[in-house]
Order: C-alpha cells, then sequence, then structure tokens
C-alpha cells in the first residue's frame, strides 16, 4: 500500500510526523509527504492561500499514488480527503488529532 501523509495547519511534513514515516516506510509502506501550498516555508507564504488550494494539493498528491493507496492525516491533514474524495474514499484513512494537553 502507497499512503499519502498529510501534516497539519503551519507545519512542515518532515518536521511533525517524527518517526512514523520511517517506520512505515521499514514496515514496506510506500510513502508521499508533500508540503501544502504556503507551509514548510515562512508564515508569510501563507497570505493569499486558499483552503481549497491544500484540498487540490492533496487531490492531486493521491492520486498520483500507485493503487492500492491510503491517507494518514495529522491535524487538518486528517480531516481532507473525506472532502476531496467523497465519492471515492481512500481505501484507508488514518485522521490523527492533534496532541492535547
Amino acid at each position: 500500500m502507497h499512503l499519502l501523509l498529510l501534516h497539519g495547519f503551519t507545519s512542515h511534513p518532515v518536521l511533525t510526523l517524527g518517526p512514523l514515516p520511517k517506520s512505515l516506510k521499514e514496515a514496506g509502506f510506500g510513502i508521499s509527504q508533500p508540503a501544502l501550498p504556503g507551509h514548510g516555508t515562512k508564515p508569510e507564504d501563507l497570505l493569499g492561500v486558499r483552503f481549497q488550494d491544500w484540498l487540490l494539493a492533496a487531490e492531486k498528491a493521491y492520486l498520483e499514488l500507485p493503487e492500492p493507496r491510503g491517507v494518514v492525516g495529522l491535524s487538518m491533514g486528517g480531516s481532507s480527503p473525506p472532502i476531496w474524495r467523497p465519492d471515492t474514499p481512500p481505501r484507508s484513512w488514518w485522521p490523527w488529532p492533534p496532541p492535547w494537553p
């Protein structure tokens, strides 16, 4: 299975998912970790970026994965799949809520 790993709002895919991507790769999963538009650089880069831009980027990255494919999303990234693929949900979807204090 190939997994799309989506980060949360104002986050970065490599910095926030910790050892999860490496563990998934070692378990035999294919991994894609795109930075959503405006993320992973500086806060000003979020200016002018719309929620729809993130949804389109996530859907594009998902559709580029070979089948079978699924989604692991942290916070905002975990809420995206039902919005951009309501007619064909991912084969596997793991929403990961943000940590609570």
